[in-house]
């Protein structure tokens, strides 16, 4: 939107990120199992995002969603099970909340064509 971030205003995005193939493989193990799961990952994955940003509302989430709140308490027990949980504490919470925006760290920039490959690894 053309604002500058001053660098050290990125430092903890730019540490997350320091090795993309490592960031990449945490993502991996916390989001691979929802997004793969048989049925409605891409759903699953959407759910748990729009849960993040709404701060655990259910409702609010629902709401975002256009779905019932049963949908979404449905879905966050799928999310749960599928990691070998019995439900999302705050642990777990704050792990798929890294693991989310770390996900959003690694897309690529449409803007700018920016890769995974093209983020900084350490030697």
């Amino acid at each position: 939107s053309g604002r500058v971030t001053p660098l050290d205003d990125l430092s903890l995005e730019r540490a997350l990120v320091s090795d993309a193939h490592l960031a990449a493989a945490g993502v991996d193990r916390w989001l691979g199992p929802i997004a793969a799961a048989d049925r409605g990952g891409p759903e699953l994955i959407r759910t748990l995002e729009t849960w993040l940003v709404s701060e655990g509302s259910i409702v609010a989430s629902a709401r975002a969603l256009g779905v019932a709140p049963r949908t979404v308490s449905y879905r966050l027990e799928r999310i749960a099970h599928i990691l070998g949980r019995p439900s999302i504490d705050a642990g777990l919470r704050e792990r798929l909340s890294t693991a989310m925006f770390v996900r959003r760290l690694l897309r690529p920039a449409p803007e700018h064509g920016l890769r995974t490959g093209d983020l900084p690894s350490n030697p």
